[in-house]
This record gives C-alpha cells, sequence and structure tokens, in this order.
C-alpha cells in the first residue's frame, strides 16, 4: 500500500470495516485517473491515455503501476471478478499477451 493511502485506509475502515478487494481496486483505479490528469492537465479520454503511456509510476493504494506505449498495464496488479447474483466471484489475475 502506498504510504499516501495510509489516512485514507484508516478512514474507509473507521466507517465501513475491513476494505475488500473490490473497493481497494476501485479506489486504485480513481487514484491512476486523477494523478495522470495531475501531471498531464488532461480533460479528455485520448489525452489521458497517453498521459498514462508517457512513462512514469503511479502509486495507489494496491500498490505501483506502470504502462507501456499501447496503454497495457506493465506487471499488471490486476485481478478479474465475475457478478453473480449480486456477489463478486475471483476469476483469475490479469496476465500480459507473451508478445508483449
Amino acid at each position: 500500500m502506498a504510504p499516501s493511502t495510509h489516512q485514507w485506509v484508516q478512514d474507509y475502515q473507521a466507517q465501513f470495516g475491513a476494505i475488500t478487494p473490490v473497493a481497494a481496486y476501485g479506489y486504485a483505479a480513481v487514484q491512476l485517473v486523477r494523478n495522470a490528469q495531475t501531471r498531464m492537465n488532461v480533460t479528455n479520454r485520448l489525452a489521458m491515455i497517453r498521459a498514462l503511456t508517457n512513462g512514469g509510476s503511479y502509486d495507489t493504494i494496491t500498490g505501483n503501476y506502470q504502462f507501456g506505449p499501447s496503454g497495457d498495464v506493465l506487471n499488471p496488479n490486476c485481478y478479474f471478478y465475475r457478478v453473480t447474483d449480486g456477489k463478486f466471484t475471483y476469476e483469475r489475475q490479469a496476465t500480459l499477451p507473451v508478445s508483449c
């Protein structure tokens, strides 16, 4: 967990209890967008993709992320869940194609 998220985690747990993977990764996604927007002052989707692929690392609640020129995350810390009957079920970890 990135040091910058320590207070957020404490506040979340005080109000809602233990943080779930879905909450943590949802918050991480928002952190990625916010950090890229702040760094590059972008205001639209295409500019956001370019900002993320421009290099650099992004610290989030779930770890550090870097993106390649295609926009794919390098060393993915990403997991797939399936929602069935309103419940999340873990499926698998994301993997990069062999050609990357």
